[in-house]
């Protein structure tokens, strides 16, 4: 199998969907937590797999030569600084590093394709600008970028999950990428399918509070649907007077016949609340796997918090699928390498045939001995 580097791994969800097309070499993560649950996974899913327990920072250009030659490099930097829900996007973010990095990682390994994920929030706003700049820098490195906005629920995830893929592949392949078509309505899956008869299990429980105030929560509904002033105002608190009608994520509760909402690293925070249908608490760690399409093979271990920040930053395993998926039926749809033609190529006219006079010779310029001396001595004649 073909091998990849993944960067920015995470419990790496994306790698081990890309490990049923590839062999997995390399994961780069810092979280403690997050490299324990790579190591304990490491013999079942990648058994070949190195694991950098580092910050990516840190890591020097030439250790990162050594992986020249792989495949594909996969992964997306932190997205809390391009994340839509985050109010207040600040320049002097440091995590806007990440961009550079990935990049720097292109530049050193050179794999054939790199896959980059983020949220959908790089493509708007201030944001806009670096999304551009890492485009165009991906491109003067030497290769052809597409780029899209996918929604995971779209490609079989039960989570509605709005993602900016871009991939890259080395001008100099005879493939280029397409992406991956939509799953049929049928094929699609909701908060039903994340359910199972379990009105216990491993969870972090709501405040005596929240669970006073979720109660009166129909399915599928949120703050609005309160029965009393009095109630909005104990769920609204300091936004009570300043509410404008949004804040859908406030005492929300799923509906089961809908896509699961985009899973945060916590389903108890009060504005993205993630409370189960019917059961007066917010989505178990089981339900969260579920909704993140984690095999249940896959091991995971750590505090309740550490599980849930882990399932929360992760891609969805059927959407990794797709992409990965489609990444290989692309490549066996060979296309032609195009090469162009310079300038100097594009000018040179074709002599007459027969040549028959002195003009007929002199357009093949081939006794311009200034500026055919070097093409001569190569010949070697004699």
């Amino acid at each position: 199998m073909k091998k990849i580097v993944t960067i920015f791994s995470g419990i790496d969800i994306f790698g081990l969907a890309f490990a049923q097309y590839f062999e997995m070499v390399l994961a780069v993560e810092k979280d403690k937590s997050a490299v324990h649950n790579l190591k304990i996974n490491r013999e079942r899913f990648h058994p070949n797999l190195t694991i950098w327990h580092r910050d990516i920072y840190d890591i020097k250009d030439e250790e990162i030569d050594k992986w020249r030659g792989v495949h594909g490099l996969i992964g997306g930097p932190p997205c809390q600084a391009f994340s839509s829900a985050r109010h207040g996007f600040s320049e002097d973010d440091k995590r806007l590093a990440g961009l550079d990095e990935y990049l720097r990682w292109v530049e050193g390994i050179q794999p054939e394709f790199f896959v980059f994920e983020n949220t959908f929030g790089l493509d708007q706003g201030k944001k806009k600008k670096y999304f551009k700049q890492f485009k165009e820098k991906a491109k003067s490195l030497g290769y052809k970028i597409k780029d899209k906005e996918l929604n995971t629920h779209d490609y079989g995830s039960a989570q509605k999950r709005k993602r900016i893929i871009v991939v890259g592949v080395q001008e100099s392949a005879n493939w280029t990428f397409t992406f991956p078509e939509p799953v049929s309505e049928s094929k699609k899956k909701f908060v039903r399918d994340i359910l199972k008869d379990e009105a216990l299990g491993e969870y972090k429980p709501y405040s005596k509070k929240q669970r006073d105030i979720i109660k009166h929560v129909p399915e599928g509904g949120h703050w609005k649907h309160l029965p009393t002033e009095d109630l909005i105002e104990r769920a609204l608190e300091g936004n009570y007077k300043k509410r404008d009608g949004g804040m859908t994520g406030t005492y929300r509760r799923l509906h089961r016949d809908k896509a699961c909402p985009t899973l945060m690293t916590s389903p108890s925070q009060r504005n993205t609340m993630l409370t189960h249908p019917i059961w007066d608490r917010p989505l178990s760690i089981a339900e969260y796997r579920r909704a993140m399409g984690i095999p249940e093979e896959y091991q995971l271990e750590g505090k309740i918090k550490e599980k849930y920040t882990a399932i929360g930053n992760a891609v969805p395993y059927e959407f990794g699928l797709a992409i990965s998926k489609a990444i290989v039926e692309s490549q066996k749809q060979k296309v032609p390498i195009v090469v162009q033609a310079t300038q100097e190529e594009k000018e040179w006219k074709q002599p007459n045939f027969p040549l028959e006079n002195d003009d007929d010779f002199k357009q093949l310029d081939l006794f311009s001995i200034e500026s055919q001396e070097e093409e001569w001595g190569q010949l070697k004649l004699f």
